[in-house]
């Protein structure tokens, strides 16, 4: 086989999924890093690796902004708690207005920022359960559990996908995606052991053998410490052996 051939056989590669912008952008922003939104939103899922001092703060409120015209949805940038309040200067001195907030109930039209370390706080994430499926011409379709984030009750929905899902496990699928993500088993949708509802626990720490999970739903009782072998082996594979044991 010709070795050019070969690598390329190895390339992962993704569609794009974003938009052409219609609107005008920002005077303020160099050629170069006008390139690079308009890149980040024909992409619709990119990353910007830019060095210190190119203008990582104007892109991204930029490629927001656009965002939020195309979708009339609103935006949120989750960034270390220093560059939160850095940003909200960033974006008033090329005349972008971004929110600095704390909770969902602080959300305002637009673009809002807050520290990353708040993201239980917003809803945002969306993990899918799965549940009785059906299979037909090549698309599983499930009967799922959809969360979205960290304390709003259960959708029940239907999903289609391309690949079997295991209904022990939970999975991340985008929207209009056809390819489930497994997630490792830090997450657990377990009964509160108050109310018995069914609820998402996220992993926090071992606990001598036994695993500590904490859930957002509940503001009592939130804690469970039990054994999990299942998480106990994925921190064996993810840590060194002779750490393990720290």
């Amino acid at each position: 086989m010709d070795y050019r051939k070969f690598l390329k056989g190895k390339e992962l590669t993704t569609d794009a999924t974003g938009f052409e912008s219609p609107y005008e952008y920002n005077p303020a922003l160099f050629d170069f890093q006008l390139d690079c939104v308009r890149w980040a939103l024909r992409r619709g899922a990119a990353a910007l690796f830019l060095d210190c001092g190119s203008g990582k703060a104007i892109t991204s409120l930029i490629w927001s902004e656009h965002v939020h015209k195309f979708t009339d949805k609103n935006v949120i940038i989750f960034a270390p708690l220093a560059v939160s309040l850095q940003t909200v200067r960033e974006g008033e001195k090329f005349g972008v207005d971004v929110n600095l907030c704390k909770t969902q109930d602080d959300v305002k039209p637009g673009i809002n920022i807050t520290n990353y370390e708040r993201l239980h706080n917003f809803d945002m994430d969306q993990f899918a359960s799965p549940g009785s499926n059906e299979y037909s011409e090549g698309i599983y379709e499930y009967e799922a559990k959809l969360l979205r984030g960290a304390r709003t009750p259960f959708q029940e929905i239907k999903v289609n996908t391309l690949n079997p899902m295991d209904t022990k496990k939970l999975y991340l699928l985008c929207a209009d995606q056809l390819h489930p993500t497994e997630l490792l088993p830090f997450f657990r949708i377990m009964e509160s052991p108050s109310t018995q509802q069914n609820a998402c626990y996220f992993y926090n720490r071992l606990k001598g053998d036994n695993v500590r999970w904490i859930s957002y739903h509940f503001e009592d009782e939130a804690e469970i410490i039990r054994s999990d072998d299942e998480v106990m082996s994925a921190i064996s594979l993810l840590r060194p052996k002779d750490r393990a044991q720290e």
